[in-house]
């Protein structure tokens, strides 16, 4: 199909999307209509191709083609990516790794900053995504270490330390911490590239 569509992936149906809005859910009043009873009545609004000058839409598009998790949306979200809005990157990259997309950790490292949690400083919508990879995402972190800005190093930081710390290896984290340089985000540049390179290293070997 040439046209923009949704393809289901469990069903394996395949429906067209209107130019301007289609509207997912349960129930009536819904251009497609799921059954799964985990959607809701209005699941999401599917917006052709990401590109309505609508923050809102674009945002609730971003989500919807997440939640829905078929990778024939992967392409749509990774050029979403470029947004000018940054919920609607954050919950790209969320929406990459929902579908296990091979892009999924660039993406997500790639917005570290994006979309902060404003209850939970300096949680962001793809920290607790990062955090979520688990071990995998440990190599994509040590540039972000070596960031010139120091909320990145701080996210990054953040993140390595709640993977880490739930590994078996990480169980005395202040320990490991300290023989592997003590890194601190807020250290001088010196310091931090030492202690950036040693995590890096443990990394490599521990992989």
């Amino acid at each position: 199909m040439d046209t923009p569509h949704l393809r289901l992936e469990e069903t394996g149906e395949v429906f067209a999307l209107r130019d301007d809005v289609t509207t997912v859910g349960r129930g009536g009043g819904v251009d497609i209509s799921l059954e799964d009873p985990s959607v809701s009545r209005l699941h999401a609004e599917i917006v052709k191709a990401l590109n309505s000058p609508d923050d809102v839409l674009r945002v609730q598009a971003a989500r919807g083609l997440g939640d829905i998790a078929d990778p024939a949306s992967a392409e749509a979200l990774a050029q979403a990516l470029d947004d000018r809005n940054e919920e609607v990157r954050a919950n790209a990259a969320q929406g990459l790794a929902l579908m296990n997309d091979k892009r999924a950790l660039g993406a997500l490292v790639r917005t570290i900053n994006d979309l902060p949690d404003l209850e939970h400083y300096p949680f962001t919508l793809s920290i607790y995504n990062l955090i979520e990879l688990g071990s995998p995402a440990l190599p994509a972190l040590v540039p972000l270490l070596k960031s010139s800005d120091p909320t990145t190093r701080e996210r990054a930081f953040l993140v390595f330390t709640t993977i880490v710390s739930a590994l078996p290896e990480g169980k005395d984290w202040q320990q490991l911490w300290q023989s592997l340089g003590s890194y601190d985000p807020h250290g001088t540049t010196p310091e931090r590239e030492r202690a950036a390179d040693q995590l890096s290293s443990w990394i490599d070997q521990r992989m």
